[in-house]
Order: structure tokens, then C-alpha cells, then sequence
């Protein structure tokens, strides 16, 4: 047996095992539950009860696909409290409406259309 050899063979599986624990760690991080991400999860959760995601048809999207869609924009373009209030107190699908129109800027509406376009490519 030849040492070089078990030595890279060692410094490898280091080298591998750092990268998974830093992988595990920036996922980690991104999964934090944030004051965004708490605001974002509770003005969204009427979201099953007033959109409508299609006919059930093999084109159509899954609904937890675009909900997840509409959560990380909310998240990432930090969506503010008016229209988070505004969503969380929605009633109806109207309302829900009114709030995406007046409360969201049109960059906000724009990523999330955008987001929810790359779902159907």
C-alpha cells in the first residue's frame, strides 16, 4: 500500500464530508423560520380556498407547486404588511384579488407571474 495514495483517499472523503455538512447548513439556513417567512405562511393560508389552479388536466401545475411559488416570492421580494394584513383578512376571492391589484407594487406582481410562468415550462 502506497501512504500518498490513503492520504488523498483521507483528505477526499474530508473534503467531501465538509461539503454535505456546508450543504446541510445553507439548507438549514434557508429553511429558518423568519418574521418574513411566519407573515408570508399565515397571509397565504387561505390561499387553497380561493385560487383556482385549473381544470385537473395534465398541463395543469400542482396546487402545492404553486403555492410554494407564491410563498418565496412573498418571501424573497418581502412583501409588505399592508398586503400581508390585506391577504390575511380576505374572505373571499375577490378580496384576495383586490389585495394582489392595490397592495402588491407591480414588481411584486410581476415576479410572482414570472415565477408561476417557469412552473408550466
Amino acid at each position: 500500500m502506497k501512504w500518498p495514495a490513503i492520504a488523498c483517499v483521507v483528505i477526499s472523503l474530508a473534503a467531501c464530508q465538509e461539503s454535505k455538512s456546508n450543504q446541510a447548513a445553507k439548507q438549514q439556513a434557508r429553511a429558518q423560520v423568519t418574521p418574513q417567512v411566519q407573515a408570508c405562511s399565515a397571509a397565504l393560508g387561505s390561499f387553497t380556498r380561493f385560487v383556482d389552479v385549473g381544470s385537473g388536466g395534465s398541463d395543469d401545475v400542482p396546487f402545492e407547486q404553486i403555492k410554494e411559488a407564491v410563498l418565496a416570492r412573498c418571501i424573497e421580494d418581502v412583501w409588505g404588511e399592508r398586503a400581508l394584513t390585506c391577504m390575511r383578512d380576505a374572505k373571499t376571492s375577490h378580496d384576495t384579488f383586490q389585495c394582489w391589484n392595490v397592495e402588491l407594487t407591480v414588481p411584486q406582481r410581476e415576479a410572482v407571474i414570472q415565477a408561476l410562468g417557469r412552473l408550466k415550462q
